[in-house]
């Protein structure tokens, strides 16, 4: 390791320019899920201020996110953890984020970075389910807040998808350096993110003709036809532009 903290042989660097079409994708795919997952869980409570309390659970959220990140990434023999809160334009997203300055393998750093999803995600709904009504509404809305930000963590661990699982990577919060090439396997995963966007919406705008047989023709046709002709040439493109370090 370098004295900067970065991996020695670092070979790639893909930061937040490179993910936000693909974090944008995967949150719309998500919203439906969160907004069912809340809805299901808060039930009749979500009545009055129940609303505003399921609405303000962001905040309590974004502290217990990044503890997940935190006790998951100590667990793993990290030695240092920096949560630090951004602000990011292309996602329009302000809140907290961490660190890992040091270097990791990548196979226990995918354990830091699913964490809170792997993790929080049920305990949420557990704490849900047992708790009384005043309170379901603040787990749900930690649910439904907790699911839809593991997206940008989600986009993370899907481009670095067939790299080998020793490779070393520094988590720089928004971004991560790799000392292996990513695969064009993850790349292609991240593209496939647009395509199932586009294939959803084509699917909608026929279902809304009420012509039911063609939503479900057009859906795979969609996402195959943009994998065939976008999406393979895109993630090649990708691949080769991801930032080389010096």
């Amino acid at each position: 390791m370098s004295a900067n903290g970065r991996c020695g042989q670092i070979s790639y660097r893909v930061g937040i320019k490179e993910l936000s079409e693909y974090v944008w994708a995967l949150s719309l795919l998500l919203l439906p899920i969160s907004l069912y997952s809340a809805a299901a869980l808060a039930g009749s409570a979500i009545q009055g201020q129940g609303f505003l309390l399921l609405l303000f659970s962001a905040i309590p959220l974004m502290l217990a996110h990044e503890l997940f990140h935190v006790v998951a990434a100590k667990m793993v023999g990290s030695r240092k953890v920096h949560v630090f809160f951004y602000a990011e334009r292309r996602l329009l997203a302000v809140g907290l984020a961490f660190r890992l300055p040091e270097p990791v393998p990548l196979g226990r750093w995918y354990l830091v970075a699913l964490a809170p999803l792997a993790f929080l995600t049920p305990l949420l709904a557990a704490l849900g389910l047992l708790s009384g009504n005043p309170l379901r509404p603040l787990a749900a809305g930690m649910l439904f807040w907790n699911i839809l930000g593991s997206a940008g963590d989600l986009i993370l661990a899907t481009v670095t998808v067939g790299a080998p699982r020793t490779a070393l990577i520094v988590d720089m919060g928004t971004g991560l350096s790799l000392s292996s090439k990513p695969s064009l396997v993850g790349w292609l995963a991240a593209e496939s993110t647009l395509a199932l966007l586009l294939a959803v919406a084509a699917a909608l705008l026929a279902a809304a003709g009420s012509c039911n047989i063609c939503a479900a023709i057009a859906a795979p046709s969609v996402f195959a036809l943009y994998m065939l002709v976008l999406g393979r040439r895109r993630a090649e493109r990708k691949l080769e532009k991801a930032l080389k370090l010096p």
